[in-house]
């Protein structure tokens, strides 16, 4: 239907049914991209588990804000690899 054939009234009701539209989708689109794509993603490729990266850029969010989120996912690699690396140096001493 062009815009011409458009009463101001219906015009007016089908310029705030499509700005809830947008506003809806700027809303759902992040949320299904933080919770499902990148813990997804980032977890494949860091080799977490999918929840331990929610969890952790939660929690990076909720302790340091935006750094926080942000270097999140890396300081839990950085962790994981120095505890494996610590767990597989007490193997090989014998000392677990």
């Amino acid at each position: 239907m062009p815009d011409n054939d458009l009463k101001g009234s219906q015009r007016e009701q089908l310029n705030k049914l499509l700005a809830r539209d947008i506003r809806t989708e700027f809303r759902v689109i992040p949320v299904l991209k933080n919770v499902i794509y990148e813990p997804l993603v980032l977890g494949g490729a860091v080799k977490l588990h999918p929840l331990a990266v929610v969890i952790g850029v939660v929690g990076g969010g909720i302790l340091f804000d935006v750094p926080g989120v942000l270097l999140a996912i890396p300081t839990m690699v950085v962790f994981k690899v120095f505890v494996s690396s610590t767990a597989r140096q007490l193997k090989a001493y014998g000392l677990t």
